[in-house]
């Protein structure tokens, strides 16, 4: 039986966003392995694991910033689990996975597909350690014997930078999603427009943005009836990282209130009238996948990532980055919807990711490129 690794760097976003693509790998006949580090979620995480008869290996990984001591080990801990496992094939997800799992999988000549998905907050704006991860990416998707990306416009950066050669990028519509799953997210009618904001609390998700747009539509003094949710985790020790004291501070001044973390987004969705998401670059959003398979409408920004789910002025609307001014029109906007238009945006979603987002799809475009790559 042929083995397949799923690498990543948590084992939530595994189970999260793959395993409809591991069962249909051992449906194939693939034995499926996953090899990440633990999250808060690994308890439920496992338990799932456990259910689908999927091995999973521990390998700790540092997500903050890059100590070369630290990546060493974390090649030294992932070269011991691959030379137990002697897998037939990596797909290898997230930036340090696709970076230095490439390197080890090289040393023991396995072959990797990459996913692109997404390109972190070290890209954003200049710094060094952007200038050290293209580098990194530069040498390490050479070992790939292809690299997918979740939109087009990754890939053609990647390509225009030299970091990848354009006969083994191609593009893959996200992680595919099951639409059917997300049937029972209907909110109870409460007579509130009630908007929620589902990232990791990043400042790259736009949640200052957020903020602002608010206050505005708070100091207009119109739709007093709005409401609006913020839900996710902290994420301790990035620099883009939203502190508890700044979020404490908006729940008092009235803004926002804060719906913790959960590892079942429904539980989300069921509060919302609307899905927002001004963040400045995503991959592709999953969150905004999962919004539409609600019926929810979207505001998002007009970026990579957003732009390929959100139809302006059909399923959502499309705001500028960095822009309070923006959202708060997108506000405005839903706003001054009917209960009858609101309810056409979240079915034009529907339509859209059922049709183009879909996980049997998703999940064949990878079956296909591993057998590709096994034949060779």
């Amino acid at each position: 039986m042929r083995c397949v690794v799923i690498h990543a760097n948590i084992l939530w976003a595994i189970v999260n966003f793959r395993l409809g693509l591991m069962q249909c790998l051992q449906k194939e006949g693939f034995k499926v392995v996953c090899v990440s580090d633990t999250d808060s979620f690994s308890q439920s995480s496992l338990a799932v694991l456990e259910q689908n008869d999927i091995e999973f290996y521990r390998v700790p990984i540092s997500r903050k910033g890059l100590n070369p001591l630290g990546e060493i080990r974390y090649m030294y801990a992932l070269w011991r689990v691959y030379r137990h496992i002697k897998p037939d094939i990596v797909l290898s997800y997230s930036i340090k996975p696709n970076i230095f799992g490439n390197f080890v999988a090289k040393a023991l000549n396995i072959p990797v597909i990459s996913t692109i998905n997404g390109l972190g907050s070290g890209f954003l704006g200049k710094s060094w350690l952007k200038a050290i991860v293209k580098t990194l990416y530069m040498f390490a998707l050479k070992f790939a014997k292809i690299v997918f990306f979740q939109n087009q416009e990754d890939r053609k950066f990647f390509i225009k930078d030299g970091l990848v050669c354009e006969k083994k990028a191609r593009y893959v519509a996200g992680s595919g999603i099951g639409v059917e799953a997300f049937g029972d997210c209907e909110k109870q009618e409460d007579g509130k427009i009630s908007f929620c904001l589902i990232a990791r609390l990043l400042r790259d998700k736009g949640i200052l943005e957020y903020i602002e747009a608010i206050r505005l539509l708070r100091k207009s003094g119109d739709f007093p009836q709005a409401c609006f949710y913020l839900g996710g985790a902290f994420d301790d020790g990035n620099p883009s990282g939203i502190s508890k004291d700044e979020l404490l501070a908006w729940e008092q001044e009235g803004l926002v209130s804060y719906l913790g973390v959960t590892d079942d987004i429904k539980n989300f969705l069921r509060l919302s009238d609307v899905v927002v998401l001004p963040s400045y670059r995503e991959g592709l959003s999953r969150v905004l996948l999962e919004a539409a398979s609600a019926k929810k409408a979207i505001i998002a920004t007009d970026v990579a990532g957003c732009r390929d789910v959100v139809e302006d002025g059909e399923n959502g609307f499309l705001v500028e980055a960095h822009s309070p001014k923006s959202l708060y029109e997108g506000f405005l906007k839903i706003l001054s919807l009917n209960k009858e238009s609101l309810s056409k945006m979240g079915e034009a979603g529907f339509e859209k990711v059922k049709n183009e987002f879909s996980q049997d799809k998703i999940n064949k475009i990878y079956l296909d490129v591993i057998c590709e790559v096994l034949k060779k």
